[in-house]
Order: structure tokens, then C-alpha cells, then sequence
């Protein structure tokens, strides 16, 4: 992040205390995000298949439940996963009848949706339904670790010549994230066919 020196003057609070850290941390978190799904999905086994290309229905997705270990998908940190644009269509899709498959959605105590009698995290860094991708993921999610080292450290800018010739600062971020999963029986991803 750049900023101004006259902001910095100008400011009532610190501006690193403010607004770059939070600023920082939300960009961690997508990045974050994506590199554990990434570490996550190399970490676990397929449980199911899409029955039809390019696509995810909720027999897919309970057919998925169903094949992961019932001790996995019944203990308080046990989800089903996926990115909002998956859940959505799942929430469409209508049977021959014309009616919802989903139907009226319960919910838990934390308002997440219940699916299969387990509820929904929305997972944004998950991929969308698209042939070969990994679009939902079901199980104990007590089995993943992430793990930040401390703080964040933030180093301010002032003496680079660019910088200082237009009256500006610079603020970069550092931190250390680690993510593993420790029994990877724990959860199954579902395949598209």
C-alpha cells in the first residue's frame, strides 16, 4: 500500500494500526484461502463423481456424504464445503415435478444452511462446477491445521527515491501461514465428470 505524506500528517490515528494491517489481513486471508483448498484437495481422496458432465446435483453431493466414514460426518466440526455459486444452484435445481430438491432450508444454530443433515460452510476459494474440477468437499474439518506464525509485520517506506521525490510512503506486509490435514480419511472432495 502507498500512501501520502500528508495523509500520514493528517491522520488522526495510525494509519498502519488502521488501515494497512486490516487491509493486509483480508488479502492473506484470500490468499490463504486458496492455497490451503489447494493443499487441502491434495491432501484427501475422491468420494463421488458428478453422474453428468459439467454438472453437480444433490444426489452427487449426497452421494458424496454417504461415502465418507459416518464417524467423520457426525462430530461438531464436520461440514459440508463449498463456494456460494455452487450452493445456489444446488438450492435451484427442481425435480420433475416442478418442486425444489433442496426444499424450504433448515438451519443451524450459527444460521449456515443444512444439507444431508450437515451444515454448509461456504468456502469461496473452492472451485465452481465445471468438468475435472473439485467443487465440494465433505467431512471432519477438525482434521485441518492452519497456523499462523505471530503477528503480521509491517515495514514502512520512506527513503526510496520515487517514494520520497512524490511525497509518498510505502507499507509492505509480511506473515507466515502454514496449513496441513492431519487424517486425510477425514474428508472426500466431489469430482466432475
Amino acid at each position: 500500500m502507498v500512501a501520502s505524506i500528508e495523509l500520514l500528517q493528517d491522520s488522526a490515528f495510525p494509519i498502519e494500526d488502521a488501515v494497512v494491517v486490516p487491509l493486509a489481513q483480508k488479502r492473506i486471508q484470500r490468499s490463504v484461502g486458496a492455497a490451503g483448498v489447494t493443499a487441502l484437495l491434495a491432501a484427501i481422496s475422491s468420494g463421488a463423481s458428478s453422474g453428468t458432465a459439467a454438472t453437480c446435483k444433490m444426489d452427487d453431493v449426497l452421494a458424496l456424504i454417504q461415502s465418507v466414514d459416518p464417524a467423520y460426518v457426525s462430530g461438531p466440526r464436520s461440514f459440508v464445503a463449498m463456494n456460494n455459486t455452487t450452493m445456489l444452484t444446488l438450492m435451484r435445481q427442481t425435480s420433475t415435478t416442478g418442486s425444489l430438491i433442496w426444499g424450504k432450508p433448515r438451519y443451524d444454530a450459527a444460521g449456515r444452511p443444512i444439507l444431508g443433515n450437515l451444515p454448509v460452510i461456504i468456502c469461496p476459494s473452492l472451485a465452481n462446477v465445471a468438468t475435472g474440477n473439485k467443487p465440494v468437499v465433505v467431512g471432519d474439518f477438525g482434521a485441518v491445521i492452519h497456523r499462523q506464525v505471530k503477528s503480521v509485520d509491517v515495514r514502512r517506506y520512506e527513503q526510496n527515491v520515487a517514494l520520497a521525490e512524490n511525497g509518498m510512503v510505502a507499507f509492505e506486509v509480511f506473515a507466515r501461514h502454514d496449513f496441513g490435514v492431519i487424517d486425510g480419511n477425514a474428508l472426500k472432495y466431489l469430482t466432475i465428470s
